[in-house]
């Protein structure tokens, strides 16, 4: 299944529509499996729409807030999965994303992926 976000990318400066364009490339290039995967992306009148895996479940900062603190397993296997994304995006795509926040984490049933 697929989802599809649409962005306004009216050029603020050129400096923010650059690092937009940068980011959209980065994310098209992802491929790990805790990541999710965007498919194709296209541009029209300043909107961008992506076409990206779809991603069911809640943010992980949902999941805490409705059901309060996760097991010692559940933990681990998050931060596992994490870690092995965030590892990827610094080693393989030489990637540093400094603004880690838990809302950009996906508790996802069928695809097992984390990020968004």
């Amino acid at each position: 299944m697929i989802s599809l976000s649409v962005g306004d990318l009216k050029p603020r400066s050129k400096k923010k529509f650059e690092s937009v364009k940068n980011e959209l490339y980065i994310l098209v290039k992802a491929k790990h499996k805790n990541i999710i995967s965007i498919i194709d992306h296209f541009i029209i009148n300043n909107d961008c729409y992506l076409i990206m895996e779809l991603a069911t479940g809640r943010s992980l900062s949902d999941e805490v807030k409705k059901n309060g603190l996760f097991d010692e397993q559940t933990s681990k296997q998050y931060f596992a999965q994490t870690s092995s994304a965030i590892h990827y995006l610094n080693k393989k795509m030489r990637i540093t994303h400094k603004d880690w926040q838990i809302f950009l984490f996906t508790n996802t049933k069928t695809t097992r992926k984390l990020l968004k």
